[in-house]
């Protein structure tokens, strides 16, 4: 995995990688034409360099070691933990044409903060600004062949 690029150099490092990915959905068809869906997913990751395993890239694609020293500035040690909650409600009204409201809770933290567990880094990710999206879309299917017939 690319580390850093310097002015001269592309530097990679070997790393170890821990995910877990937690999802759950749910639909509810009130209707034929009316739908209300729950789809939650929540993914944590912790990526860890080992510290003497530095390569850099030699302009004929071999690799050669590196010693690269790793700072609070140019750390490439990362966790990364994402929530997502969307509710949608769909309805068909017409063949072909659908009105979907969609409201989406999220919030994500990507920081350095590899040595936390994964109950740390939720209950940090939670304190965190929630973020809310409210989206209306509608599709309307318009059938050529009869609009042309009226006109």
């Amino acid at each position: 995995m690319n580390v850093a690029t310097t002015a001269d150099e592309i530097i990679f490092g070997n790393r170890n990688r821990v995910s877990v990915e937690n999802a759950f959905q749910a639909i509810y068809n009130i209707t034929t034409e009316n739908a209300i869906s729950l789809s939650f997913r929540n993914f944590w990751s912790v990526a860890e360099y080992a510290p003497d395993k530095f390569t850099s890239l030699n302009r004929d694609g071999s690799l050669s070691p590196y010693n690269f020293e790793a700072t609070g500035t140019n750390d490439p040690n990362v966790r990364f933990n994402i929530w997502n909650l969307d509710l949608r409600y769909n309805w068909r009204f017409a063949p072909g044409s659908e009105l979907s409201v969609l409201y989406r809770n999220t919030v994500s933290v990507r920081d350095g903060q590899k040595e936390s567990s994964f109950w740390d880094s939720t209950d940090y990710m939670f304190s965190q600004p929630l973020l809310h999206g409210f989206s209306v879309r509608v599709v309307y299917y318009i059938d050529y062949n009869k609009l042309k017939k009226v006109f």
